[in-house]
């Protein structure tokens, strides 16, 4: 469950991944879209966590604990935990 935001069962997601895409890329990251600069664009800051889901459904693209000014978030940690729930 994302916060109350949208519930995503074990069974819809198709797989978790955290790179830059076409959707959210490294310009984004580093906060050219009209807010504070950041370091984002740089290796693995500002990678969203990206959550493919099965069917219809657009992929989730999150940014968990982000950090304004230094553009890093803790998607890489939550990555691991979320690959290890999916192989539980």
């Amino acid at each position: 469950m994302l916060d109350g935001w949208r519930d995503i069962a074990k069974d819809e997601v198709g797989g978790v991944r955290r790179t830059f895409t076409d959707a959210y890329n490294r310009v984004e990251a580093g906060g050219t879209r009209g807010q504070f600069p950041s370091l984002g664009f740089l290796g693995h800051f500002g990678k969203p966590l990206i959550i493919d889901t099965r069917g219809d459904e657009d992929p989730v693209y999150l940014l968990l604990d982000y950090h304004r000014v230094l553009g890093s978030t803790s998607n890489k940690a939550w990555e691991a935990r979320l690959r290890d729930w999916l192989s539980a």
